[in-house]
């Protein structure tokens, strides 16, 4: 992962009922900015020296190049979604994360289909007293054929 962020709140937060629901609403924002192709909301998420990673593009950091990658690959008709989220808990400033993604392609007649699934491994930081996304790192599992 990408290291612990500059001047960030201490990591002495209990895990409450409200940083768990805080956790939920950042990771749902995720996915809601970047469906809408919003590179602001999207970029927004993120410490502004924060890191997102995955397959098939580089490494991006810094707000400047998130929001350059956002706006040179638009995502329409895309739709993402959030689960199994485990918070592990805090390491020194950074909260841990780990959960599952799974992104559908709505195709022109209206139908949804499974574009790729994966698991984040998050790190999440206070900046002025709100989470946001340190470090975040996608990837993709491979598809698994099942016979029922």
């Amino acid at each position: 992962m990408a290291g612990g962020p500059p001047g960030a709140a201490p990591g002495d937060e209990p895990l409450t009922a409200g940083l768990l629901a805080e956790v939920h609403q950042l990771l749902a924002a995720y996915g809601h900015a970047i469906d809408a192709c919003d590179a602001e909301a999207w970029v927004g998420l993120f410490h502004h020296d924060g890191v997102s990673s995955g397959p098939g593009r580089p490494k991006l950091r810094g707000r400047d190049e998130l929001r350059a990658w956002v706006e040179d690959h638009p995502r329409a008709d895309l739709l993402h979604t959030c689960t199994n989220v485990h918070v592990l808990g805090w390491r020194g400033d950074l909260l841990d994360v780990r959960s599952h993604f799974v992104i559908y392609a709505i195709d022109t007649d209206g139908t949804y289909r499974v574009s790729v699934a994966g698991s984040y491994a998050d790190e999440l930081c206070r900046v002025d007293g709100v989470l946001r996304f340190w470090c975040r790192e996608a990837t993709p599992r491979r598809a698994v054929q099942t016979r029922h």
